[in-house]
């Protein structure tokens, strides 16, 4: 089952190395999916195919597996986040804040995510729907008191 990182959002505010890649364009709406499963799958067509042709590429057999390791090592974290934390994307948010419970997947672009999860976890963002999914009692705590933050929640 593919899980949506990512929807809807516009491709101005992707970022701009995903939006070179998929040739985004600033006002129409991209929805992006990780499907890890057929990542797998497509890897292990990759490995039979090229375990005759492997040496004059430079692949082992080896290192294609060394390689397939770490996609089963992206789904285990990516399951982990998705599934036990239950990490829902809201458009709400942006794409910072829906990227931040994601950090640790994307070494490319960590640190901003980072940080936002970081200010997520002390609190600095109770308005979102990514605090209130991660910390409900905290935030619902705060609600009572921000009218704001309740009214965001749909709790006012």
């Amino acid at each position: 089952m593919p899980t949506n990182v990512l929807d809807n959002i516009k491709g101005s505010e992707l970022p701009k190395a995903w939006a070179e890649k998929i040739k985004a364009i600033p006002d129409e709406s991209y929805t992006i999916t990780i499907r890890p499963q057929r990542e797998i799958m497509s890897l292990k067509q990759v490995m039979s195919e090229l375990s005759r042709k492997a040496q004059a590429r430079g692949l082992t057999p080896e290192k294609l597996e060394e390689i397939l390791d770490d996609v089963r090592e992206f789904l285990k974290r990516m399951d982990l986040i998705v599934e036990e934390r239950g990490y829902v994307p809201h458009i709400d948010d942006g794409v910072l804040l829906n990227m931040a419970p994601l950090w640790e997947l994307i070494p490319s672009w960590q640190a901003e995510p980072k940080k936002a999860w970081e200010a997520l976890e002390r609190g600095d963002y109770d308005w979102a729907c990514q605090a209130i999914d991660h910390w409900p009692v905290r935030v619902k705590k705060k609600c009572k008191t921000n009218k704001s933050f309740a009214i965001a929640h749909g709790l006012a």
